[in-house]
């Protein structure tokens, strides 16, 4: 995972700085959410993961998803699984978000076991 990880870069790469001043993440943990093979469950950084979707205009502030600009944006991600992530329930916008990551790299870590 961390190779995809590693090509998921370039689409937040505009927005990383500006997400890190509104998530208030710390740079270790973001680094680590690249390196790791488990997502760091950490309020911040899941904050930083809406903003990044935020940005990218395929998350609004109220939890709506848009799966084909997200399936488009993000190597590896299909359509059917955007879609099918998109559909976890969660009023806060930042866990919904990690939680939206944490099932794509969950089936992604299937199809692609290290």
């Amino acid at each position: 995972m961390t190779y995809i990880r590693e090509r998921w870069k370039e689409p937040l790469a505009a927005f990383t700085k500006e997400c890190m001043l509104d998530s208030r993440v710390k740079p270790r943990i973001l680094d680590d959410s690249y390196d790791s093979p488990n997502l760091p469950d950490d309020a911040a950084w899941k904050c930083q993961i809406r903003c990044y979707g935020e940005k990218l205009k395929m998350l609004n502030a109220t939890g709506g998803v848009d799966a084909q600009r997200w399936s488009d944006l993000f190597e590896y991600l299909d359509l059917p699984l955007a879609q099918k992530c998109a559909e976890i329930q969660e009023s806060d916008v930042c866990e919904k978000a990690f939680l939206m990551v944490q099932c794509v790299e969950d089936e992604l870590s299937k199809r692609y076991p290290p």
